[in-house]
């Protein structure tokens, strides 16, 4: 049986297409070559040890899987894993592995705790804030604050000097564009001689990744 890997295209960019972005992963130069661990206070990536390059928008097919399945593939399974197939004349099909995948067309919901000093910029693409929350002094009853300000970078400001206090960690409620990093490519061993045929990736919820 010979794969017509036109045919794949065909089918990928049209019954099944799903809008992306891809961003290409490259190696913090902070990390330490002894114990591979990044500087926490590097101003390039934050202590996360990866840098991206800017978006390119492409197309794939995109499937959940069962736990089961998950478990066979991943040796682990986390919620929002999902598996990506990647035509070849779509700009995504040399993503690779930590490479970040953004949807342009779903839409989750986040609840994310920011801690002044470590995680200050938001993850992701933002879509809105709803609500923002800390504790009081004595840390027994929740403070509702304003909605802040959001610059493209992720980061906050309340221009009326409304946040919470200084160095307070705060809670921070909304919805952005669902993204995953890339976990491994899938090896798929069609055995048929024809070149272009889809790839498939492994992909994790990119909050896993940047903990």
């Amino acid at each position: 049986m010979r794969l017509s890997a036109t045919r794949f295209n065909d089918f990928l960019s049209g019954a099944v297409r799903q809008r992306f972005t891809w961003r290409r992963r490259s190696a913090c130069p902070c990390i330490d070559p002894s114990t591979s661990a990044p500087r926490y206070d590097c101003p390039l990536c934050r202590g996360k040890g990866h840098l991206w390059a800017d978006e390119v928008e492409g197309f794939a097919g995109q499937s959940s899987q069962s736990p089961a399945k998950a478990i066979a593939t991943f040796g682990s399974w986390e919620r929002g894993d999902c598996t990506l197939t990647l035509p070849s004349n779509s700009p995504i099909y040399d993503a690779g592995q930590y490479d970040r995948i953004r949807s342009l067309d779903s839409v989750g919901s986040f609840s994310e705790v920011v801690r002044p000093g470590l995680n200050d910029a938001l993850l992701g693409k933002v879509v809105c804030l709803h609500r923002v929350f800390w504790l009081n002094d004595g840390g027994t009853a929740v403070v509702e604050g304003p909605v802040p300000d959001l610059a493209a970078d992720g980061t906050m400001t309340w221009p009326n000097l409304d946040g919470p206090p200084e160095g307070r960690q705060y809670t921070v409620e909304g919805e952005r564009y669902d993204e995953w990093f890339v976990y491994m490519p899938l090896a798929a061993d069609r055995n048929s001689g024809a070149s272009g045929l889809p790839r498939k990736l492994a992909a994790r919820r990119l909050d896993i990744l940047l903990r």
